[in-house]
């Protein structure tokens, strides 16, 4: 069975790469380039199974939108993408009157191949703690 993923990068390639990554492990992908846009799809981000996400982009960044899709009711996993070095730790407290929220991991760019299929193991066997022991060992979260 396919499960569904929402992809939220303002770099063309990454959000090439990572379709291509997870389609090969039974993810069906969107993309779009902008955190607001990614709250166009509505009731469909509902039936989503994961959401990746790149913290720094133009206009509503990673932690807003996870913000937003948490207050909107949205449960699924939420995966931040980030080329800052601090793994977006500035970003998140920055003093700018923005809701904010920390994301269930962050996977570091440049990733290599195995860090995405270790955060897919854990995406597709989510209940298993071995697979969420096995993620947490990556440092892929705050």
């Amino acid at each position: 069975m396919l499960k569904s993923a929402l992809i939220v990068d303002d770099d063309p390639g990454i959000l090439a790469l990572i379709s291509e990554i997870i389609s090969q492990h039974g993810f069906l992908s969107a993309g779009v380039s902008r955190g607001e846009d990614a709250l166009d799809y509505g009731r469909e981000l509902h039936e989503m199974d994961v959401v990746f996400t790149d913290l720094r982009m133009p206009g509503m960044d990673g932690f807003e939108l996870t913000a937003t899709l948490r207050k909107r009711g949205i449960s699924c996993p939420i995966i931040a993408i980030t080329g800052l070095p601090d793994k977006g730790q500035s970003l998140y407290h920055s003093n700018d009157g923005k809701a904010r929220e920390r994301p269930d991991m962050i996977l570091p760019k440049p990733f290599g191949l195995g860090q995405m299929e270790q955060v897919l193991a854990y995406l597709n066997h989510i209940e298993s703690p071995v697979a969420k022991q096995a993620a947490m060992q990556l440092d892929l979260g705050f």
